[in-house]
């Protein structure tokens, strides 16, 4: 835009804005989004009803409160060009009806109007109308941030920012935002940023370049669900669920977790679920669990959540399938020795601190002693900050045990952000339940949990030709009397020498694939799959909600 504003109520001014001197502001879309056009058309509606009250103010000879009037006119509209071309660039028709509509407000100031200049063949409104016209005809682009807090746990939003990124309509933006570590007394403690964690080919947005009540994206997506009520760790405030949802149109929880047809109800009961407009879940079993716990909350609060909970899968489930791109990551470990995947969660460490403690302590000295065998021990992410958090008495103990087997070269400690190439390269999974198992599953690599699981959760069999009797048969995403004869040992009594012995003798024939496939099969039938597609539904939903909005 070319006019400057005059101070006072001075008559509208024709002077021209010096681009070299005052350059117009850049912004760094380089488009035009459906929120600023929409925001940009409520500036001209008020525009027009404006000039009506100015001119109501001209024929009054109330001059001082018209020329005030057709000032302001003249500022919006200015402000409106400016937008236009940080967004669009210059020489756009918009932009040139602005500037048209500014000299016609200046003719009517001089009091001009009857006599229009050349080139002004209509009134301000006419003018106006063209402008308007042009803004409504622009295709827009919508626009999708991921919130992540933690890298190792960005695989729960990855596949639906890589669908969202090749979407030539939309612009994706992944923002890693900060957190800090919970102190005893529940005061904040140190502050992490993982940004510079995520895999190379995710192109990173800095928090604090990207201002989400300016943008007002119309999509957020977070796997954070607790704002402050996790006793570990904490988002800043200005990323809670409750303050994200008043700046997008859509604001969708994915859990950075999957479980096997099983979640405590203290998981439901978070933040995020209630203040989330959608909520994708993996199971139809999972979903009931959380209408159910609602429920029990507030009769009614059950059918809202039921409303705004989607099962399209996990997005974490979609990396299982391209476990191809995997190749060696053995790192040292020679190739006849069998690896095997120690998952050490936080839920053991909750239930019986001491007990997992010594647990930890006794899979350490039985590998030590282990010459088929290696272990590739990778612990949940944030188990320190929860050892720190809850039981800071046992950190030191825990430290000392993480030290004695990195120094004795038995295998891998794994800390990275990475879990999928501990899946791919091992040979079996050892370890406390968590959604890591479900993943294992799909697989179909031997798995044995050491803890004891309940009931019509979780299915269970053992490998009765090798001297492991089998065990009850429990139902699987509600479907009873489902019999399975694959790698799954889930009994205290099946010692974790047993178990290695049975790793290490390996494959026998064509039995071993054909029972591998029954297990990947069963896992995959107790869950929304979509072979590695998840991510694409769940973004293709969520474009058809923006369309519908």
């Amino acid at each position: 835009m070319s006019y400057f504003i005059p101070a006072g109520n001075e008559p509208v001014s024709r002077q021209r804005r010096d681009a070299d001197h005052m350059p117009f502001p850049k912004g760094d879309l380089g488009f035009m989004r459906r929120y600023e056009k929409e925001q940009l058309l409520e500036m001209i509606k008020g525009l027009y009803a404006l000039y009506g009250k100015s001119m109501v103010k001209l024929r009054e000879e109330d001059y001082e409160a018209a020329l005030a009037g057709l000032s302001h006119c003249q500022e919006t509209a200015i402000r409106i060009g400016q937008r236009i071309e940080a967004a669009e660039g210059a020489g756009t028709a918009a932009v040139g009806y602005l500037e048209q509509y500014c000299e016609s407000l200046y003719q009517v100031s001089r009091g001009q109007a009857e006599k229009p200049a050349k080139g002004m063949e209509q009134c301000p409104e006419e003018i106006l109308r063209r402008a308007e016209k042009e803004l409504k005809d622009w295709p827009v682009k919508k626009e999708i941030v991921f919130l992540p807090y933690k890298a190792s746990m960005w695989d729960s939003l990855e596949s639906i920012w890589r669908a969202a990124a090749e979407d030539p309509g939309w612009d994706a933006y992944v923002v890693p935002i900060p957190y800090y570590d919970r102190n005893c007394d529940g005061t904040w403690g140190e502050m992490h940023y993982e940004g510079k964690n995520y895999p190379g080919y995710v192109p990173i947005t800095l928090y604090d370049k990207y201002d989400i009540r300016f943008r007002h994206p119309d999509v957020i997506f977070i796997h954070n669900p607790y704002d402050g009520g996790n006793s570990v760790t904490s988002v800043p405030p200005e990323y809670y669920s409750s303050h994200l949802k008043g700046n997008t149109d859509l604001l969708c929880y994915v859990p950075y977790f999957i479980t096997m047809g099983g979640i405590g109800k203290h998981m439901c009961l978070l933040s995020a679920c209630l203040h989330a407009d959608k909520i994708f879940l993996e199971s139809e079993r999972v979903k009931a669990i959380y209408v159910k716990s609602f429920t029990e909350v507030r009769a009614g609060l059950g059918e809202y959540i039921k409303g705004k909970a989607e099962v399209l899968g996990s997005p974490k489930i979609d990396k299982i399938f391209h476990l191809g791109q995997y190749g060696g990551g053995r790192e040292g470990i020679p190739q006849e020795k069998k690896i095997i995947l120690f998952n050490s969660s936080i839920s053991g460490l909750l239930k019986n601190p001491e007990g997992w403690l010594k647990k930890l302590h006794r899979v350490v000295r039985i590998f030590q002693a282990q010459q088929e065998a290696a272990l590739w021990w990778r612990p949940h992410p944030l188990l320190e900050a929860t050892i720190n958090a809850i039981q800071p008495g046992l950190y030191e103990k825990y430290r000392e045990i993480v030290l004695e087997f990195t120094e004795s070269n038995m295998g891998i400690y794994d800390d990275s952000i990475d879990m999928y190439r501990a899946i791919a390269v091992s040979d079996a999974y050892y370890g406390d339940r968590s959604s890591v198992v479900q993943l294992y599953g799909l697989t179909g690599k031997p798995i044995l949990l050491e803890d004891i699981l309940e009931e019509a959760v979780l299915p269970k069999g053992a490998i009765s030709e090798d001297g492991m009797t089998e065990e009850k048969i429990y139902e699987v995403n509600g479907k009873d009397n489902v019999k399975i004869h694959e790698f799954l040992l889930y009994e205290r009594d099946v010692p974790l020498r047993s178990f290695l012995s049975f790793v290490s003798a390996g494959p026998g024939g064509g039995r071993y694939e054909e029972r591998k496939r029954k297990q990947a099969q069963c896992y995959e039938n107790s869950m929304v799959c979509n072979k590695g597609h998840t991510g694409e539904r769940i973004f293709e939903y969520v474009k058809n909600c923006r369309r519908e909005g």
